[in-house]
């Protein structure tokens, strides 16, 4: 049975087998991931006391 190789877009133009990732390419999305770890994942609420506005529409 063959394991699927993920594919990764270092950038929106490019397409790329996890295999033929640079160093440095696995690091910049290993430090992506990390970063979106961190980002709210709750549903936005607009409430009533409008501290939170959207930013535009």
């Amino acid at each position: 049975e063959q394991v699927p190789v993920p594919v990764y877009h270092p950038t929106p133009s490019q397409t790329r087998l996890a295999t033929q990732l640079t160093e440095e390419e696995q690091i910049r999305i290993a430090q992506r991931i990390g970063l979106i770890q961190h980002l709210p994942k709750g549903v936005y609420d607009p409430g009533r006391d409008g501290s939170e506005k959207k930013i535009r529409e």
